[in-house]
């Protein structure tokens, strides 16, 4: 018999799992668009969005994971912040 913790827990990792699979598809769509931001777009645009990618996609892989480990999280979203405000910035710095 689960209790309402039990319910809880999966209702929370439902919703954690839907997320982290709609950030996949957004990740996913992000490197579509690098060949069109490399043709339009100086370098170093397409570089931040590739990196940016990447950390959003290392996040993402470990929000699927399960993992319970908060520091590591932690960590692995603060590089996801940063690597986006870099490719935001210069992206906004072009018009």
């Amino acid at each position: 018999m689960e209790g309402a913790g039990g319910v809880e827990g999966a209702a929370v990792a439902a919703g954690r799992s839907a997320g982290t699979g709609r950030m996949a598809e957004h990740v996913d769509a992000l490197g579509r668009w690098g060949a069109a931001l490399y043709a339009v777009c100086p370098e170093r645009v397409g570089i931040l969005r590739a990196d940016a990618r990447t950390a959003l996609r290392a996040w993402a892989d470990h929000l699927s994971a399960g993992s319970e480990d908060a520091e590591a999280g932690d960590a692995a979203r603060g590089r996801a912040e940063r690597a986006v405000r870099r490719f935001r910035e210069a992206a906004a710095d072009l018009g």
